[in-house]
This record gives C-alpha cells, structure tokens and sequence, in this order.
C-alpha cells in the first residue's frame, strides 16, 4: 500500500485558474461520513492506473513521481467545509464526481480540475477513484 508524490500543474480549484506548480503527496479520496473523508494507501492496481493517467496528461504531471510504503490510511480525518488559515488549500481532490464548494472561500480541502496549458479546456478525470492530494510544496508561476 502506497503513496505517490508528483509535481501539478495546469489545474484550477474555485472558478480561477491556479498558476503553480505543487508538489503533492497522493492518497485515495475515502469517505468517512457526510462531511469527514480521510486518505488512504493506494493498492498496487491503483497505482498503476494512476501512472496511466500521469502518463496521459504529462503536462499536468511533469517531472518524475515517487512512491512511498504508506501507512494503513492518513491519521488526518479532514472535514469538508473548513475554510483555510492562508491564501491556498492543505488539499486537493481530483474526482469525476461534481464536488462542491462555497464560492469564492478557500477551504481546506477544495476540488479541483485538471486545465489544458492555456487554463481554457478542462481535462476528464477517467480514474475507477477519487485521489486526495496533500500539498506539500507550491511555487506561484
């Protein structure tokens, strides 16, 4: 059971497109009740159908990604309508599901959507799950 770490890039949350570039620390989305979810290790098949779609969408996934041996799921247990201390979010989630948020606040944890390089064409998420991504490193382009 694993974590996957990658860069992203060219994706947005909110209505705004977000010029950065993140490091993140993937898990799988998991729901623990209306308003509480929590990552978990993804499984080996899950990876490799995540590399897949890395391997689809490379501008949004530059650079090299590593995996890491994870614990049974991420002590964090992250509550949906929290909203952020800073100026970004602590997490993102990548979903085909419709997950929303208030306008215009920036929570803790906030949806976002893959863009194409001009920020104008939104991308399909085709994964069999949700990711849960932890930002750990951003730099603003």
């Amino acid at each position: 059971m694993y974590s996957i770490n990658t860069q992203l890039a060219y994706f947005k949350y909110g209505s705004d497109p977000k010029r950065m570039l993140a490091n993140i620390t993937w898990f799988k989305y998991a729901v623990i009740s209306d308003l509480k979810i929590q990552g978990v290790p993804l499984k080996d098949f899950e990876i490799e159908e995540f590399k897949r779609y890395m391997d689809r969408n490379k501008s949004n996934f530059p650079g090299q990604y590593f995996l890491e041996q994870a614990p049974q799921s991420d002590q964090n247990i992250l509550i949906l309508n929290s909203l952020s201390t800073s100026l970004f979010p602590s997490f993102l989630i990548l979903s085909n599901n419709a997950l929303q948020t208030g306008s215009g606040s920036i929570y803790k944890v906030m949806p976002a959507t893959l863009t194409d390089e001009s920020y104008l064409s939104q991308k399909d998420y085709d994964l069999s799950f949700d990711l849960l991504g932890k930002i750990q490193v951003y730099k603003i382009n």
